[in-house]
C-alpha cells in the first residue's frame, strides 16, 4: 500500500510539474518573439520608409522634368511644318488664365498661357506631372533669379500676371516660363504632398526682328504707285499703276544707305531707277545697280561715275530729288525730281503714265510729293545702330523703319511731333534742322537733352530747342526753348546686354518712352509721337539693330516648398 501510494506521488509530482514549466517557458518565448517581432518591424519599417520616400523623390523629379519637356515640344512644335521650320504663332497654346504658377509660400497667381496634365512611365503610373507655360516679351529670368524674390511678387513689381503677353498672342514673345510638377502616391506616414517635386524654367525663341526692306511709293493723296511692270529689267521705263497689296512684286522698292532705289521685288537682278541720258523731261529707266556698297567707288560723296545718276535725295516737300554736285538736295526748281508724267501739285497722274525726270516743285501735299511705305527704308538714316542720333544726326523709329522723328511742318511751336519720311542727301550738313537731332549726354545710358539747332524766325529766337516730355503720360511730346527743366532730360537706353526689351528706347525723366504711334495720325499719313509707359515693342526704339536670338533653355531650377 505504502508503495503504491509512493509511485502514485511521484507520477503526480514529478510529471506535473515540468509540464507546468514548459508552458510557462512556451509562453514567455512566444512573448519575447513577438516583441521582438514588433521590434524589428519597427526597425524595418524605419529602414525602408527613407528608401520608399527616396524612390519617390526619384520619380516625381522625373514626372517634373517630364512634363518640362512635354511643354518645350509643344513650343517647338508650333511652326509651318516645312523645311523652313518657320515659327506660327497661332500654334503657340495661349489661352486666358491658362497658366497657374506657385511660390514658395504656397501662394500662387494665375496667367494667360497653357496648361499640360499626363502621366510618367507604364499606363495607368501614379508617377503624374502638371506643367504650365506663360509668355512674355522680356526675359523672366531676373525676376526669378533667386527663390527669395518669388513671395514677394506682388509688392516687388515681378507679377507674372501683369507681366504675361495677353492671350490671344498678337506679337510674338521672346520667352516662355515654365513650371513643372510631379506628384506621385504618398508613402506611408507622410501627408501625399510630401516628396513631390517642382522645376521651372525660363525658354528663349528663336527669333528675328530684322527689319526686310521693300515697300510701296504712293503718289501722295492718290492709290496709284510707282510700278516696274511684271517682268522688269534693264531699261524697263517705270510707270504709275493701281496700288497692289504691300508685297506686290512690281512696286517693291528699297532706299538703300547709299541713296539708290533698289527695286526690291526681285533682288537678285540687281536693278536700280537711274536718271536719263539725255536729262529734263525724260522716262527714268531701271539700270544696273553700280554703287559705292558693290564696287570700288569711293564710299564718300561725291561718288565717281555711275552711282551719282542713280542717287536719290528725299527733299523738305517729300519728292526724290537729283542732288546737286555739292550733295545738297533742291526743293524746288531749278532742281530736277522724279515725277509722273501729266501730274502737276494740283492735278494727278493717271493710270499708265510714266514717271519722269523733270522740274522740281515746291508742293508738299499735292501730287507730285510720294508717300513712300516705311518698309521702302530710311536711306543713309538707316545705318545708325547706336540708340543715338546717329552718322546723319536722325532718328529713324525701328517700327517703321524708314520713318524719322520731325518737328511737324519746320513749325518750332507745333502742338505735336511726327514720324515722318527720313530727309535724306548725299552731303548730311544739307539735311534741314527739324530732322537734325543732337544728345547733350557723354552716351547711351546717360542723362541729357535731345535738342535742334533753330535758326530762328520772326516770332521765335534762334538757338537750341528741346524735345519736352508733356506732363501726363499719353499725350504730345513737343519743343521747347532749352532752359534745364527736368521735363527735358531724356536718357537713351542704348544696348542693354540681355535685354532687347529694355533697350534702344528714349526715356524721359519720369520713366516713360517716346514711341511712334500709328493709330493717332494727326497729321495726315503720319505717326504722331506720344509719350507713354514703356513696353518694349518696336514702336519704342530709335536707331536700333535687329535683334535676332536662337532658342536655348536657361534659368532651369529646382522650386522649394512648391507641392
Amino acid at each position: 500500500m505504502f508503495l503504491r501510494i509512493r509511485r502514485v506521488l511521484e507520477r503526480r509530482g514529478g510529471g506535473e510539474g515540468d509540464e507546468g514549466i514548459a508552458l510557462l517557458l512556451s509562453l514567455f518565448v512566444m512573448l519575447m518573439v513577438s516583441t521582438l517581432s514588433i521590434g524589428l518591424l519597427a526597425v524595418v519599417l524605419n529602414e525602408t520608409r527613407p528608401t520608399q520616400f527616396q524612390r519617390k523623390l526619384t520619380r516625381t523629379i522625373n514626372g517634373a522634368e517630364g512634363g518640362l519637356q512635354v511643354v518645350l515640344n509643344q513650343l517647338r512644335a508650333a511652326n509651318d511644318g516645312t523645311s523652313a521650320n518657320k515659327g506660327v504663332l497661332s500654334k503657340l497654346p495661349c489661352s486666358a488664365d491658362g497658366a497657374t504658377f506657385t511660390f514658395p509660400d504656397g501662394s500662387t497667381v494665375k496667367a494667360d498661357g497653357s496648361a499640360y496634365s499626363g502621366s510618367i512611365g507604364t499606363a495607368g503610373s501614379s508617377t503624374t506631372y502638371t506643367a504650365y507655360v506663360s509668355y512674355y516679351a522680356s526675359d523672366p529670368s531676373s525676376w526669378y533669379a533667386t527663390q527669395a524674390q518669388w513671395p514677394n511678387y506682388a509688392t516687388t513689381g515681378k507679377n507674372i500676371n501683369a507681366q504675361a503677353m495677353a492671350c490671344p498672342l498678337n506679337a510674338v514673345p521672346a520667352y516662355a516660363f515654365v513650371q513643372s510638377v510631379g506628384r506621385d502616391s504618398a508613402v506611408s506616414g507622410f501627408n501625399s504632398t510630401i516628396g513631390n517635386r517642382s522645376v521651372h524654367a525660363t525658354y528663349q525663341f528663336n527669333t528675328t526682328n530684322t527689319n526686310v526692306q521693300g515697300g510701296r511709293i504712293f503718289e501722295f493723296n492718290t492709290q496709284l504707285c510707282l510700278d516696274a511692270g511684271t517682268v522688269p529689267a534693264v531699261g524697263t521705263t517705270l510707270t504709275m499703276q493701281n496700288c497692289g497689296a504691300l508685297g506686290y512684286a512690281p512696286q517693291m522698292w528699297s532706299y538703300r544707305t547709299d541713296l539708290s532705289i533698289l527695286y526690291a521685288g526681285n533682288p537678285a537682278l540687281n536693278l536700280c531707277i537711274q536718271q536719263p541720258a539725255s536729262g529734263n523731261g525724260n522716262a527714268v529707266t531701271l539700270q544696273t545697280c553700280t554703287s559705292a556698297a558693290n564696287t570700288t567707288n569711293s564710299t564718300t560723296y561725291p561718288y565717281i561715275g555711275v552711282q551719282q545718276v542713280q542717287e536719290w535725295g528725299f527733299n523738305d516737300n517729300g519728292h526724290f530729288a537729283a542732288p546737286y554736285s555739292d550733295g545738297s538736295v533742291p526743293n524746288a526748281s531749278p532742281g530736277v525730281c522724279l515725277q509722273p508724267s501729266g501730274g502737276s501739285d494740283s492735278t494727278p497722274a493717271v493710270v499708265n503714265a510714266q514717271v519722269i525726270y523733270t522740274t522740281c516743285d515746291a508742293g508738299t501735299t499735292g501730287y507730285t510729293a510720294w508717300n513712300p511705305d516705311p518698309q521702302v527704308g530710311a536711306g543713309k538714316a538707316g545705318g545708325a545702330t547706336s540708340g543715338l542720333p546717329g552718322g546723319t544726326n536722325q532718328l529713324v523709329n525701328y517700327q517703321e523703319f524708314g520713318r524719322c522723328l520731325d518737328i511737324t511742318g519746320q513749325q518750332i511751336d507745333a502742338d505735336h511731333l511726327i514720324d515722318y519720311p527720313c530727309k535724306q542727301a548725299p552731303a548730311t550738313k544739307w539735311l534741314t534742322w527739324n530732322q537734325v537731332w543732337n544728345f547733350s549726354g557723354s552716351g547711351a545710358g546717360q542723362v541729357g537733352t535731345i535738342y535742334v539747332n533753330y535758326p530762328g524766325d520772326s516770332n521765335h529766337a534762334a538757338g537750341k530747342y528741346c524735345l519736352t516730355a508733356p506732363t501726363s503720360p499719353a499725350t504730345y511730346a513737343v519743343m521747347t526753348f532749352c532752359n534745364g527743366t527736368t521735363a527735358q532730360n531724356w536718357t537713351p537706353s542704348g544696348v542693354i546686354t540681355g535685354n532687347y526689351a529694355a533697350s534702344y528706347e528714349i526715356v524721359s525723366a519720369g520713366g516713360l518712352c517716346l514711341t511712334a504711334d500709328g493709330t493717332n495720325q494727326i497729321t495726315y499719313l503720319s505717326s504722331t509721337i506720344t509719350v507713354v509707359a514703356c513696353d518694349g515693342t518696336a514702336k519704342q526704339k530709335w536707331n536700333a539693330p535687329a535683334n535676332a536670338v536662337n532658342n536655348n533653355l536657361t534659368n532651369l531650377n529646382e522650386d522649394q516648398g512648391v507641392k
